[in-house]
């Protein structure tokens, strides 16, 4: 899924990283294939910041300059506010394992991408996820979401 990512938001990245693009009928390639269209308008966007919150694990903890690449980073993929940003982000909202994230992280996530949940279908999925996994771990997500749902 993260390499499927890759392709379509930094392919040169993916290619200087594993080499070819896999062009079989499974492998994403194109806007299509994640079910939005990209703009000639937009830029390459710089995901890095993502790979780092869904790689980190479940029981760090992020320190607070951490958290603040994935609050800007959040910022930057929607920063001119085009649909096929909001759409990306809208993207990785669904594809993301919130239990795969620290507390910390996934509050964040839903935090940052809040003041645009009006243009995110998959943000209010995402936030009920999220506090969930918050309970399961037995902190308290009413509190941690207060404000946001």
């Amino acid at each position: 899924m993260l390499d499927d990512l890759l392709v379509l938001v930094r392919p040169h990245l993916y290619q200087h990283l594993y080499g070819e693009i896999d062009s079989s009928p499974h492998a994403a390639t194109s806007a299509e294939d994640f079910e939005y269209e990209e703009t000639k308008t937009s830029e390459p966007v710089d995901l890095s910041w993502y790979f780092s919150v869904v790689q980190e694990g479940s029981d760090e903890q992020p320190d607070a300059a951490r958290l603040a690449v994935t609050i800007r980073g959040i910022s930057q993929l929607v920063k001119n506010g085009l649909r096929d940003e909001f759409d990306r982000l809208d993207k990785l909202l669904s594809q993301t394992d919130c239990s795969s994230m620290s507390d910390a992280s996934a509050v964040a996530f839903v935090r940052a991408s809040y003041p645009f949940r009006s243009k995110l279908s998959q943000w209010k999925p995402f936030a009920a996820k999220t506090a969930n996994t918050l309970r399961e771990r037995g902190s308290d997500a009413d509190q941690l979401l207060k404000g946001v749902i």
